[in-house]
């Protein structure tokens, strides 16, 4: 049997990752960031290097500490993480506004700075594009720590910034998205006892597993996890779905038969 061809292609992480950081107030709602904020942010692409880069987002383990009494809880891989370093190159000249390792380094040179950090990944968006609304984009508040120097033999002059998390983060959120609704299908028809999903977007971005699902009426439609909803008996039932980020909301039908 024939397989069907690969419907995507492996896109090279140059030039494809925007990083911009700015003062902590950069940004007022890191859930519902704007293309004018991002952009009012220093973009400080130019001046990282990949070596040292480790900055980003890992699952860690939760535990507490019960008494001979109390249930153990211990979960594997819980409440998400996020921390590292960013590697700068050393700017030739400092104090340069025009030069992107010169401002980094204004930026990011004392410990102790609370920073902004906004990251794009998004498809083939390259690093010389500004900020725009319906971009996915991931922003952190951190704290600068500790610094380490790469300054000797064949290695480039760079400097290595420990950045601490301040537990405020939005993973793939949507620039924009703070005054807008969110949009799905008018209406959806189900037998009782089947399933579909219904898509959700945000500027014309898919944003399905952010919102949340209610029902008007569980016993006709039932929704679950990830938009799917399902026909539980005949009748018609108002969903209404909520960006859990922004709290914009709008409804739709279902109609069991």
């Amino acid at each position: 049997m024939a397989l069907a061809p690969l419907d995507f292609r492996k896109l090279p992480a140059d030039q494809h990752i925007t990083v911009w950081i700015g003062p902590e107030n950069s940004i007022a709602d890191f859930n519902a960031p704007t293309a004018a904020e991002i952009n009012a942010m220093e973009m400080i692409a130019p001046a990282l290097s990949w070596q040292d880069w480790d900055f980003g987002i890992q699952p860690s383990e939760t535990t507490n500490e019960p008494s001979f009494a109390d249930p153990a809880n211990f979960q594997d891989f819980g409440a998400a993480n996020y921390g590292g370093g960013m590697s700068l190159f050393y700017p030739g000249k400092y104090n340069d506004p025009t030069n992107k390792l010169s401002t980094s380094y204004g930026l990011t040179r004392k410990p102790g700075t609370m920073l902004a950090i906004a990251i794009r990944i998004d498809g083939e968006k390259r690093t010389s594009l500004a900020a725009a609304d319906g971009d996915y984009i991931h922003t952190f508040l951190s704290l600068t720590g500790s610094e380490t120097n790469s300054i000797q033999g064949a290695d480039a002059l760079r400097r290595t910034v420990g950045l601490l998390q301040q537990s405020v983060f939005a993973i793939y959120t949507i620039v924009g998205s703070g005054s807008a609704t969110p949009t799905v299908a008018a209406t959806l028809a189900l037998a009782a006892g089947e399933s579909k999903r219904a898509v959700v977007t945000v500027l014309g971005r898919e944003f399905t597993n952010a919102c949340e699902f209610t029902s008007s009426d569980p016993a006709i439609a039932l929704p679950g996890r990830g938009g799917v909803i399902t026909g539980v008996a005949a009748g018609t039932a108002t969903i209404t779905v909520t960006n859990t980020y922004t709290k914009k909301s709008t409804t739709f039908e279902v109609t069991v038969a």
